[in-house]
């Protein structure tokens, strides 16, 4: 994995769980330039997302859940 890797933290307004949870984190997961997804079952609102900043930023990502029907924000880390 070549690139400059960061971190970000997404914060989902809504309850997730279920489908609704695993569509999203695959909707994330599958975003070019996403290296890994992860959220714990006692935050299932909070995204820990993996990128590569040479190819995505971080409001393209949040973007991609928005258009997901979903409010979310960005979270300083």
């Amino acid at each position: 994995m070549a690139g400059n890797h960061g971190d970000i933290l997404i914060h989902v307004h809504e309850n997730l769980s279920g489908d609704r949870l695993q569509q999203l984190e695959e909707t994330l997961r599958q975003k070019q330039c996403v290296f890994n997804v992860e959220t714990t079952p006692e935050n299932e609102h909070l995204f820990v997302v993996t990128l590569d900043s040479d190819c995505t930023d971080s409001s393209t990502v949040l973007q991609a859940v928005r258009d997901k029907g979903f409010r979310a924000d960005l979270l300083g880390l």
